[in-house]
Parts: structure tokens; sequence; C-alpha cells
């Protein structure tokens, strides 16, 4: 199969020859492959792919009530909807129920017809029992998620109810399966190489990495603590990095910072919506490694101390949303670029630093003092900190281009 996706505007498109002709104008399009392709373009990290997306596909699994078994039912959801490469064609909708329809964008007279059903069950298809269990395994069998609690005294089968005592026996069960979602309610540690799985916390248990390779896992709502050694990037989305995580390698989204995080050498790495979880004057901080790396960290909220910038090739760029950074005397080489608000000391040793878009807030706090402001008068501040009018006069602050300000009052 070979659909295209498109994340930005959360649109799938299907192509005429991904569908199964019938006669004339009319096709069909099994919800069940459907399912299939698009949790296999959600698991790529290829070109910003599925893996860094917010999730396409929920399946409901089959249920069973007074003894039969009634079908599962395939959604789109978030937002993502379908279309389909051609023109003037009928597609009508087979296997499982979903919402296939209502997230149809219709164009060049494409029409789609749902074959949903309320009372719609899993026997008297007139499947043979091997193809019925093979169809149940396809459509049922890839979104099932292995479950993990650590704290049972009993190793069970890894359903939700059931689930495994031991990271081991899930992640054999997982592999055996093909399955990648794994639910940690407990903590756990890593026993071998885990590329491209899904791992999702339920109480921010601890995964201890133990050395292993994560390359294009995406890791949710989990403590991660020591050595990662991926030869490619993860996905960390709602973590939290504690103390002396070292390997670190990939993209973070809202993760909080713990203690010393150490990247992995020659890597590259982005911080985005990140803060410190360390209270009082202390400060987490990223450390460069003294390799060639390309660090981005944006809207950092907290204090922050980035150290480690000793290969000339190497660059750090830090926007602050709110609070302190210091760059250290470990920094002895590279590019270390400023921007954002906040308080910032240099303490480099050789590292050029570029502080042009960068607010200090104590310069701020200068202009107000130097101009005695009339505390009883309502002041009015620009976003940018470049200007502040009250009724009785203007101040505007002019950037001189060599770290010095010009005031003018009006």
């Amino acid at each position: 199969m070979s659909y295209t996706p498109n994340w930005t505007t959360k649109v799938f498109t299907v192509p005429l020859g991904d569908l199964t002709f019938v006669s004339g104008v009319n096709y069909t399009l099994d919800a069940g492959d459907f399912w299939i392709e698009i949790r296999r373009l959600e698991a790529s990290a290829a070109n910003n792919g599925g893996l860094y997306a917010e999730q396409a596909l929920e399946f409901v699994n089959t249920q069973t009530l007074s003894g039969i078994p009634y079908s599962a039912i395939v959604k789109l959801i978030n937002g993502y909807t379908w279309e389909v490469d051609s023109s003037n064609i009928i597609v009508s909708l087979l296997g499982k129920n979903s919402n296939l329809l209502d997230t149809f964008v219709p164009a060049n007279g494409v029409s789609v017809l749902a074959n949903n059903s309320a009372g719609k069950i899993e026997t008297g298809s007139g499947l043979s029992a091997a193809e019925a269990a093979q169809l149940d395994e396809v459509h049922g069998g890839v979104q099932r998620k292995i479950w993990i609690d650590t704290t049972l005294g009993t190793d069970g089968s890894g359903y939700q109810g059931d689930p495994h005592n031991n990271f081991t026996s899930a992640i054999d069960n997982a592999e055996a399966n093909g399955i990648t979602d794994i639910v940690l309610l407990s903590d756990a540690t890593a026993d071998r190489q885990l590329k491209n799985f899904i791992f999702e916390g339920i109480g921010s248990p601890v995964l201890t990495l133990n050395s292993q390779d994560f390359k294009g896992s995406k890791l949710i709502d989990l403590e991660l603590e020591g050595t990662m050694v991926s030869t490619g990037p993860v996905h960390a989305v709602d973590c939290i990095l504690r103390d002396s995580l070292t390997g670190v390698y990939g993209r973070f989204d809202r993760c909080g910072l713990a203690g010393d995080i150490v990247l992995k050498t020659a890597s590259d790495s982005d911080f985005v919506g990140c803060y410190s979880t360390i209270s009082g004057l202390s400060r987490p901080s990223i450390s460069a490694n003294g390799g060639v790396c390309d660090v981005s960290v944006r809207g950092f909220k907290g204090g922050l101390t980035v150290k480690g910038m000793t290969n000339a090739s190497g660059t750090m760029s830090v926007g602050m949303a709110q609070g302190r950074l210091d760059a250290d005397a470990t920094n002895t080489n590279g590019l270390i670029s400023v921007r954002g608000r906040g308080d910032f000391a240099d303490n480099t040793n050789g590292t050029t630093v570029d502080t042009s878009g960068f607010l200090q807030v104590s310069k701020v706090d200068d202009i107000y003092t130097r101009e005695a402001l009339n505390p009883d008068t309502p002041n009015t501040y620009a976003e940018d900190g470049s200007q502040i009018t009250n009724d009785d006069y203007t101040l505007i602050k002019t950037d001189n281009g060599d770290g010095t300000y010009t005031v003018n009052r009006t």
C-alpha cells in the first residue's frame, strides 16, 4: 500500500490502486486494511512522520455481549480525515465498523458508502474457523497493547485485565505477535533493543533504559533513567528526564529536567516546551558532552545550565520562556545562541555567545529604576521591553548594537 499522509493538515490520501475494483465505477475499501496502513505510517519516523505526530487512529476491540462477539470499530480521531486520489467513483466500505464515512473529504465526484451495523457480529460470516481467526488477528491484533505490572506476583497474558509481571515476558509476547504498543503500570528495566516501539506509562513509572537501543521509539508519561545508546533518535513526550540520564538523543516535548542530562556525542536533539523540576536555587543542566552536536532548546521554563561545549563545530540554541540560564566555564568552544527573555549569566571560557535575540529582564528593571517612574501613575509595557508608556511620558529603548542601549524620554 502507498497511502500519502499530510501530518500538518491531518489528511490521508488513498490512491486508486489501493482500492479493490468491482465493476464500472464501483470499488471497495476494507476498514481493516485502512487501519493497518495508517498504523504503519504512524510508526514511521521518516520525513518527520507519524512517530512525531498526534495519534490518528483508535481501535475499539471486539466486545462479547451475552456470549456473542460484536465487531470491532476502526476510528479516525483528533481531526484526521481521508480522501481518494481519483474522481467519479463509488467506494463501498467493508469489514469492521468505522467512522470512515464521517471523516471522508468529498471531492471530485467520489462517493463513499458505509457498511456499519449496530448488530454486526463476528460469527456467521461464512469464513472457516481458521479464516476467522486469521481475520481477527489482522484486524484486532495490530493495535492490541501489551500491559506490564511488575508488582504482580503472577505473570499474566499481557491483556489489560491480566498484565505480564515482568519485562521479558511482555516483550517476548509483543515481538511474537507483532505488537508495538507497551503500557507500563509500574517501574521496569529494558532487557534488549527496543526499536520502533511505543511505551506509555500510567502513573509515571520509571523506565530504566539499561544501555539499550530505543531508536525510533516513542516514550510517553514515563520517568527515564540510566543510559541510552540509541543508534537513531527517540521521541519522548511528557516525560521526566532523571538526574544523570546519559546518551540522550532525539526530540523531547514538554519534558521535565530533574538533574544533569548528558547528550549523546555527535548527535542532534530538540527540547521543546521543557522545564525544570528542581525547586530553589539549584537548576538542571544539559551537557553537550564535548561532541559535534546541534542542540535546540525552545520555550524553556525555569533554571537551566548548559555545559560541555568544547568542539568548534558544536552549536546550541537556547530559547527561554522564563527563568535563569547559565552557560558555565566548561564551555570552551563552539557557538551558543541565547534567545527569548529571562536572566542570563555568561561564564563561558572561549565559546562564542550570541545574545542579540535575548531580552535580559534585569535591563528592563534598570531602565525602570533609573527613570524613577511615578508608582502612582499607571504604566504600559511593550511585550519586548522596548517601550514603557504612561500618562506623563514614554520611554523608548534602542539597541546600539554593541551591548549597550539608549533610552529616550518623550
